[in-house]
């Protein structure tokens, strides 16, 4: 993302939309998980049920995630580590 708004990766609307769909996505993913996680820890619980419309949100941002592993921005793959 860095790169994209220096101006030093050159590419187009389109692009910028869909990047920073998986940039979002990506974010409120990690602090959705980190929260439960850290709710999980402190009541001391190795399970959390979550209610189904949570549950539903979560799943579409793995989606989303999961969908950015084929996508290409500027003839660059995405890449997982």
């Amino acid at each position: 993302m860095e790169d994209v708004f220096s101006g030093s990766l050159k590419i187009t609307e389109i692009e910028k939309a869909a990047l920073t769909d998986v940039y979002g996505a990506g974010l409120s993913l990690r602090e959705t998980l980190s929260d439960y996680i850290s709710q999980a820890a402190e009541a001391q619980v190795e399970q959390v049920f979550l209610p189904e419309k949570e549950f539903q949100i979560v799943l579409e941002l793995a989606r989303v995630m999961e969908r950015a592993e084929r996508m290409t921005i500027s003839q660059t793959p995405f890449w997982s580590h």
